[in-house]
């Protein structure tokens, strides 16, 4: 009888066919310093596209940010068109303020308008460096996001290089899950400036007192 050799189980795999979702969000951080996709492993390139599976509107404070309108965007990075060494058919998560949301949020705004789900498309981020004048009159650069997106590619296999991960995978994802990400928002609040100024959640212009944080939320004003 042959006897089977013992196997280590400790991380686990994922099942072929299947978006991973781990359990610790897999972090893709837009650097506005650089210009590039950064993990804590470092610098890993600018060349990306995505499948947006998930939105959420966060106000608060992330890295050297304080007091800006967030949105986390829970995505799968394709392979058709992706240049950096992140895992595929795996959600990841990443934040965008500022100059950047806004782009986004106009692209969107205009694919509704036509009638059309953006989420259905694949999107393309790409960095454009920018300068902002300092209160103390020095010259600042950074770089921001714009958006564009394309057509999805598919095919009948989930794993061709050329294609696309297929919607129904994607919404099934949706369906299966629960995204959050609890260090990232940990000096957030639900919502947006917009919709927690009102009720009193958050701090208004006028510096009324803020709930559930040190200093008032006051909305950010810099670029980066």
């Amino acid at each position: 009888m042959t006897q089977s050799k013992p196997k280590l189980n400790v991380f686990g795999t994922k099942p072929k066919g299947v978006i991973l979702c781990p359990m610790i969000p897999y972090n893709l951080r837009n650097d506005c310093q650089v210009g590039q996709w950064t993990t804590g492993q470092g610098i890993l390139g600018d060349k990306l596209a995505m499948s947006i599976i998930a939105k959420y509107e966060w106000y608060g404070n992330l890295g050297s940010t304080t007091n800006a309108d967030w949105w986390q965007l829970w995505f799968v990075a394709e392979r058709n068109g992706t240049a950096i060494p992140v895992p595929f058919e795996t959600v990841m998560v990443t934040y965008i303020k500022t100059e950047s949301l806004g782009n986004l949020n106009e692209l969107v705004t205009t694919m509704m308008a036509d009638g059309s789900e953006p989420a259905e498309k694949v999107f393309i981020p790409s960095f454009v460096k920018k300068s902002t004048t300092l209160d103390d009159g020095k010259t600042a650069n950074y770089w921001a996001i714009t958006w564009e997106c394309r057509d999805r590619v598919s095919g009948t296999e989930f794993y061709r290089t050329s294609d696309d991960t297929k919607l129904e995978n994607l919404a099934g994802t949706v369906e299966e899950n629960v995204f959050i990400d609890s260090v990232g928002t940990r000096k957030m609040m639900k919502g947006s400036y917009a919709s927690l100024v009102a009720p009193g959640k958050i701090a208004s212009r006028e510096g009324k007192a803020l709930a559930g944080m040190e200093q008032q939320a006051l909305p950010a004003s810099d670029n980066f």
